[in-house]
């Protein structure tokens, strides 16, 4: 939609269309709200200038989900400013309290904890549009989420190991500090009482690298050694349970597990890994989605649960 036809519509002068449309916090709220009801689903109202991307690290998901992010604010004529913090949240603490927040700034962020106060939330004088990702953290007031979900991807993988008759299930979960691998333990003894006749253990991890988390399962061996299928829920995991069987029990009997990974790569797809993963081209596009809402729309408050896909 352009100018002359907001002014066409809202009977304001196209200059002063123009003028709202670059500093909408200016304007009048009687002159913006006929502006906003004109253009309600049109980009072009957006007034956003820049948008920063602050994300954990880069795996297969986070990449494609930053390629496809940078894609679509690109097209809206948005500056994006990236940044990796390497799981280090004295480094995230750094640069997110040296962002200049305003009303034309964007924050795209996948907080390291929901433990930490994050005191730069604390200093924002405006209402400006962040979107959170996957790491679930209400009580600072963000009011914009991406949320996998978490229940249903593992309801799905135990659906499908109970229907093939699985009797011993064991989960290898990154560190429980973190919200997400928090809710997948949770689920997992949630619906795996669904199923009497099916054991469930769980070893946890630091998602390190794949050598530490082979270290770690080769001091817990025994609990390879009696299940039937395994659900991972990072690629590192996955790796270094492959080289952890093939050790112990040999390619052959390697064959006869089930293993879910909750991560998604080619090479995984390659081997035969079962997963249940989400995907970082949907995940960018309900984040910018949400994000372009909440500039147009400032009392929006809601969350997009992410739904799984499967490839068994």
């Amino acid at each position: 939609m352009t100018i002359r036809e907001i002014a066409s519509i809202t009977n304001i002068s196209p200059s002063t269309v123009y003028r709202i449309l670059k500093n909408p916090y200016s304007a009048k709220s009687e002159l913006l709200q006929k502006i906003h009801q004109a253009t309600q689903g049109d980009p072009f109202i957006n007034s956003l200038k820049k948008v920063y991307i602050v994300i954990p690290f880069l795996n297969e998901f986070y990449t494609h989900f930053l390629i496809h992010c940078i894609e679509l604010l690109s097209k809206q004529g948005i500056q994006i400013i990236p940044h990796i913090y390497h799981e280090d949240p004295k480094q995230e603490e750094e640069f997110l309290s040296s962002i200049i927040l305003s009303p034309s700034i964007g924050l795209l962020w996948a907080p390291h904890s929901n433990k930490n106060s994050y005191p730069f939330l604390r200093r924002k004088k405006f209402k400006v549009p962040i979107v959170s990702l996957f790491r679930q953290i209400e009580d600072l007031g963000i009011e914009l989420q991406i949320v996998q979900d978490n229940e249903q991807a593992m309801k799905i993988i135990l659906q499908h190991l109970a229907y093939e008759d699985k009797k011993n299930v064991l989960l290898i979960n990154g560190d429980p500090y973190l919200s997400t691998a928090k809710q997948r333990s949770m689920y997992f003894e949630k619906h795996i009482n669904s199923y009497p006749h099916i054991r469930g253990d769980t070893i946890t991890v630091d998602f390190d690298n794949w050598h530490n988390i082979y270290d770690i399962l080769l001091q817990q061996k025994e609990f390879l050694e009696n299940c039937d299928s395994i659900i991972t829920t990072s690629e590192d995991i996955c790796f270094a349970v492959l080289k952890l069987l093939k050790e112990t029990r040999g390619l052959e009997s390697m064959l006869k597990l089930k293993i879910f990974s909750l991560d998604y790569s080619p090479m995984l797809e390659i081997l035969g890994i079962s997963m249940v993963y989400f995907c970082p081209k949907l995940a960018a596009e309900k984040t910018i989605d949400l994000l372009l809402k909440k500039t147009n729309t400032p009392d929006l408050a809601l969350s997009y649960f992410l739904p799984p896909n499967i490839i068994i």
